[in-house]
């Protein structure tokens, strides 16, 4: 991935924030309720950010048939692109740079997280294991 930032020209800008830390926010299920934030998320982004870090939030689901379990966020609605526009000011205000890790678990979903139960979106029709 760091290939690909630095091919970006992405990861030069961010060297030249300053002593930069990377941190990856890991899953934390505890500040969403569905695909919504809950209102201490803002406060879980910011006290992980320091002048010149960079955040790497975690894996943010595309489409309702990206989900892979409860409790995730995600950014395909305008409403939850709003929900993440305080997080993202809160990160920059206090000299961060932030990064979303879009996301689609595949196949490796569950019809329960699926619209209508429907089987998981692939990339391929390839069965399992072949």
């Amino acid at each position: 991935m760091l290939d690909e930032l630095r091919l970006s020209g992405y990861l030069n800008s961010i060297m030249k924030c300053g002593s930069t830390l990377f941190f990856l926010a890991g899953s934390q299920c505890s500040i969403f309720e569905g695909l919504n934030f809950l209102p201490h998320g803002i406060q879980y982004y910011s006290r992980r950010t320091t002048k010149g870090g960079f955040l790497i939030v975690e894996a943010t689901v595309v489409s309702d048939t990206a989900i892979g379990y409860p409790d995730t966020q995600g950014i395909w609605t305008k409403e939850q692109t709003e929900a993440w526009k305080p997080i993202v000011k809160v990160v920059h205000d206090k000299g961060g740079v932030f990064l979303c890790q879009i996301w689609h678990v595949g196949r490796v979903s569950n019809t329960s997280f699926m619209p209508n139960g429907q089987p998981p979106v692939s990339s391929t029709d390839k069965p399992l294991g072949s």
